[in-house]
């Protein structure tokens, strides 16, 4: 059940996710449970001044968690007032290059962390512990965002594949 009077496009996304669980009459740890967040993502996804949101495939179990659709109705009114581009500008050369920077600067980062998790103090002949590998995820990520701008920027020149 969602409340019918919230103005969702104006509604911050920490405040979507507070208001779910305050209506919800439910702990946030019992919540967390239910959905199968551990201890450290739920203190992430619940903290407003991180930006880390609830994973896509946990959404629905959150919504269930908190008998609320909210988080759904906030998304869909989001993309209503087009604080979602779904047909991004043709990308100029400018922007082309300004893109790369960027995909350079990531990948900087993912060169940083990997150095980082690789330090000569100690590390040889050990594994990559799960924090490292989860940076270097994280990294790595951020690559594939600022390829995928690239790519959707240069879809009006080249064409959609497939489509030809």
């Amino acid at each position: 059940m969602t409340k019918k009077n919230i103005d969702l496009t104006e509604m911050p996304l920490p405040d979507v996710i507070a208001q779910m669980v305050a209506d919800s009459g439910k702990h946030r740890d019992d919540i967390a449970a239910e959905v199968g967040w551990s201890s450290s993502v739920s203190s992430r996804i619940f903290n407003p001044s991180e930006s880390y949101w609830p994973s896509l495939p946990t959404v629905p179990r959150f919504c269930v968690a908190c008998g609320s659709t909210l988080l759904i109705d906030w998304l869909v009114a989001q993309v209503e007032i087009g604080a979602v581009e779904l047909d991004p500008d043709e990308l100029d050369w400018v922007g082309l290059l300004l893109g790369l920077t960027e995909m350079e600067k990531e990948l900087g980062d993912v060169a940083k962390e990997v150095r980082r998790a690789i330090d000569p103090k100690g590390a040889q002949g050990r594994d990559l512990s799960r924090t490292e590998a989860k940076r270097i995820i994280r990294e790595v990520q951020d690559v594939i965002t600022r390829g995928v701008d690239l790519i959707k920027g240069l879809r009006h020149t080249a064409g959609n594949p497939g489509k030809e």
